[in-house]
């Protein structure tokens, strides 16, 4: 089983944009963890560019093998393997379900017709941690599985109710946030390797890895319209030309007069800044990296209904010389 799947998410709002009280808010989350056996890190950019609080699971020290004691003492071991290897001890100690890591990530935002501000709670198990840094190897029924995401979901609701907040998304794990219904329609319509990209790509985000999501992203886009051309029976441009491609499915009338320039710049706008090459590369934040995979979901979407589903063609549209002549072959009367 995959270790993001072991992830829950959940948001909560405060009716409040007054820094003050945020403040007060933030003190109190932080207050209450601390209660809770964990430890403030602060702000980790790893994660996120905006307001974000991380907390750990402080942990009591686990005894050390005799051997890697002697390995430090001969200098057979750098500090810094040791302190990885007692990590790695300690991590190894707690069950399975025992939260680990809580990220809460902060920002201002409407909440209905109130304006307030977002608490968006991420929290990882120590199994999460076990599969992803000690490599260990877990078969999980589906019980077990229950348990973990009970855990992590009442932690994330005790958290709010501590701070009168108000839950505006349950929490959910990760793998129900990140495949959407475009994904799976993806999927439906023969387009499995885009699917996966976006699937790769969302949790890249959710886990804040921020560039290498937008990473995936990129080949999303020019998989799905290199592919689409194809399913269309025209012939595709090369893969990293996903504009010219869009185009060519464009140009056959399949595309609403009216919204095909909107179809086509937004796509334009997305792919040139996931495909922004410039060193150093820096990493987008959570936020713009979510609206690039929902913009382009949201093209996508649109060509796979009215091209794979409906076939909706604008027949106001001009046709070229082949289409012209298989027309006029449909459509001669015999004498």
């Amino acid at each position: 089983m995959l270790a993001e799947n072991f992830i829950v998410k959940g948001k909560a709002f405060f009716n409040t944009t007054d820094k003050d009280r945020i403040k007060a808010i933030k003190s109190g989350a932080i207050t209450y963890l601390v209660t809770e056996g964990f430890e403030n890190i602060g702000h980790n950019p790893q994660w996120y560019n905006f307001g974000c609080i991380q907390f750990v699971r402080r942990m009591p020290k686990a005894s050390i093998r005799l051997g890697l004691t002697i390995k430090r003492f001969l200098n057979l071991m750098t500090d810094t393997e040791y302190k990885h290897a007692q990590h790695m001890r300690e991590l190894l100690s707690l069950r399975d379900e025992i939260v680990y890591e809580i990220g809460i990530s902060i920002y201002q935002s409407k909440f209905k017709e109130y304006e307030g501000t977002i608490f968006e709670i991420t929290v990882r198990p120590s199994v999460f941690f076990k599969l992803r840094q000690a490599g260990v190897s877990r078969n999980i029924d589906r019980e077990q599985y229950s348990y973990i995401q009970t855990e992590c979901t009442e932690t994330i609701t005790n958290l709010v109710h501590a701070l009168s907040g108000y839950l505006i998304e349950m929490p959910k794990p990760l793998d129900a946030l990140i495949i959407t219904k475009v994904i799976e329609s993806l999927e439906t319509f023969g387009f499995k390797k885009t699917s996966e990209l976006l699937k790769k790509g969302r949790s890249k985000i959710e886990n804040g890895n921020t560039l290498e999501g937008i990473d995936e992203l990129k080949g999303a886009i020019e998989d799905f319209y290199h592919e689409a051309v194809k399913k269309i029976d025209k012939m595709p441009l090369a893969l990293q030309k996903p504009e010219e491609n869009l185009n060519i499915i464009a140009s056959t009338g399949y595309l609403d007069r009216d919204l095909k320039s909107l179809a086509l710049n937004s796509q334009k706008a997305v792919y040139s800044f996931v495909n922004n090459q410039s060193h150093p590369r820096k990493a987008p934040d959570l936020i713009t990296a979510r609206f690039c995979f929902d913009e382009t979901e949201t093209v996508m979407n649109y060509i796979l209904e009215r091209v794979f589903r409906y076939k909706i063609r604008d027949a106001a549209l001009p046709i070229n010389h082949v289409e012209k002549e298989q027309h006029n072959a449909k459509t001669k009367v015999e004498p």
